[in-house]
């Protein structure tokens, strides 16, 4: 196998990997810029069309067979939904305490917003137990108004 067949087959392994287990990368942070490329990443794979065949040719596989077996393997795979429902912080766990809950649960018992939590955890400088039992500090919304003679000097 060629270099050039190894590059071609990773653009194809990369295709396939988003169409059944969610965009991995994309230039769409929002939930339906993320549906839009993984249907757009079935299409590609399911749908007869050159540049799948070109891509498959200099890949050195069978186009027919490769979308056929790709077809099957779509059909099983969860719907593009339940791709992106499953990679949100909704969706995720952790532990503390011994205890496996979603963020959203954690947010329920401890009264700390999931986003909090979040941004906690993904902060090495946390614990998980500390995470889920340190109060929130107040953010003072109000700031001193400062005066003109202030602003000038």
């Amino acid at each position: 196998m060629s270099g050039e067949q190894d590059l071609w087959r990773e653009v194809l392994w990369l295709a396939i990997q988003d169409a059944l287990k969610g965009v991995s990368t994309t230039s769409s942070s929002c939930k339906g810029g993320r549906l839009r490329e993984i249907r757009h990443a079935r299409i590609y794979l399911t749908k007869p069309n050159r540049d799948f065949n070109d891509v498959c040719h200099l890949a050195g596989v069978d186009p027919q067979a490769t979308r056929e077996r790709l077809t099957k393997l779509i059909a099983e795979a969860p719907s593009p939904e339940e791709l992106i429902d499953a990679d949100s912080p909704r969706a995720k766990t952790f532990t503390a305490f011994g205890r496996t809950a979603t963020f959203e649960e954690w947010s329920k018992n401890t009264g700390i917003a999931k986003n909090v939590l979040w941004n906690r955890i993904a902060d090495p400088k946390w614990t998980p137990e500390r995470a889920v039992t340190e109060p929130v500090r107040a953010r003072s919304c109000f700031r001193r108004a400062r005066s003109r003679s202030e602003m000038d000097a």
